[in-house]
């Protein structure tokens, strides 16, 4: 269940932050409120969503000598 949680928000964040890149591309000067909101919602769930794949993430065990 972990592995899948991991792989699902691994997308979702790439989705996420081509739509960011995507609304920068336009020009920040063309946003009116709605857009500012849009942007600053999709920059909110981008970094949710990167700070679950960083907690799912598998911790290989160290190796001591």
């Amino acid at each position: 269940m972990n592995k899948t949680i991991h792989y699902i928000f691994i997308v979702a964040s790439i989705i996420l932050l081509y739509n960011i890149v995507q609304i920068l591309s336009l020009g920040l000067s063309r946003l009116s409120e709605f857009g500012y909101g849009a942007l600053i919602g999709k920059v909110i769930l981008f970094s949710i969503s990167v700070f679950i794949v960083y907690k799912t993430r598998t911790n290989k065990p160290k190796l001591s000598k």
